[in-house]
């Protein structure tokens, strides 16, 4: 509430799949307009990365913040083949090239007039 309250912008990095109806209903008290950018990418993909971060924390356990191995991810997997994210502003694919998405996603906020 701080951040809204001080009317910063801000960036919630985060699995909003249970609580994206709380985070729309403390934006909309607020007064604040709410984005859901919807991250994706292959399971191989995934698999792969949390394979790599495993290894990483096993060389040195605080290199990575993230704790996410492939239990939590299938576990996480589950719920969001149960659950539909509403209202996803934008969609971006972390397997693909990153910045023609980011450019995009400049565009439509740029539309929207927040930037």
């Amino acid at each position: 509430d701080w951040v809204y309250k001080n009317n910063i912008s801000h960036i919630i990095d985060a699995d909003l799949i249970k609580f994206q109806e709380k985070a729309r209903a403390i934006a909309k008290q607020n007064g604040a307009k709410l984005f859901l950018v919807h991250l994706t990418c292959s399971e191989k993909i995934i698999l792969e990365r949390l394979q790599k971060r495993q290894q990483e924390i096993s060389v040195n356990p605080q290199n990575n913040l993230s704790r996410v191995g492939v239990e939590e991810y299938l576990k996480r997997k589950g719920i969001h083949e149960t659950t539909t994210i509403q209202d996803v502003f934008f969609k971006i694919d972390t397997g693909l090239k990153i910045d023609p998405q980011i450019e995009e996603l400049i565009n439509k906020l740029k539309q929207e007039k927040v930037l």
